[in-house]
């Protein structure tokens, strides 16, 4: 079963435009890039991602793991208010208060790898079990995604 061809636009940073290239590359999307318009800011750069739908939201993943934490800085005078930044885990949450206490949140993962293989053997010709189907995801992606501890492992309860 081949899936049909679909597309994202994305707006970049400037500094992100390296990274796409080597995503998209990974995963088989092209990238057409968009020429600049008179409104945009000068370090954006728009660009549409051309490929299957699961490759395209693969690489949007990679992406954003890659940006990394949200910190939001309400202290008086800072230089930024609201920013991600890599040197925040992905998915945690720094808020620097007024009066300079910081409060770090993680939001839940939502497992949606999990999700997926539990769905895999319901879904795919020839079935096959929750642990085949975690084997060949972890043997084809496990340098690309953050998996939790024992999603290549898991059994068929669970």
């Amino acid at each position: 079963m081949t899936e049909s061809a679909a597309s994202e636009v994305v707006s970049l940073d400037q500094s992100e435009v390296e990274t796409i290239y080597v995503l998209a590359s990974k995963y088989g999307v092209t990238i057409e890039e968009l020429p600049r318009l008179g409104a945009e800011p000068v370090t954006l750069v728009t660009v549409i991602l051309v490929g299957g739908s699961t490759a395209i939201a693969c690489v949007l993943r990679a992406l954003d793991q890659r940006r990394g934490g949200q910190v939001i800085d309400l202290r008086a005078g800072a230089r930024k208010k609201f920013f991600r930044t890599p040197d925040v885990a992905f998915g945690t949450f720094v808020i620097i208060a007024a009066d300079g206490s910081v409060t770090v949140r993680v939001k839940e993962p939502d497992r949606t790898l999990g999700k997926l293989l539990s769905t895999l053997p319901e879904i795919l010709p020839g079935g096959g079990s929750v642990r085949d189907a975690a084997t060949a995801v972890c043997g084809a992606f496990e340098q690309e995604v953050e998996l939790e501890p024992g999603d290549c492992r898991q059994t068929e309860a669970g």
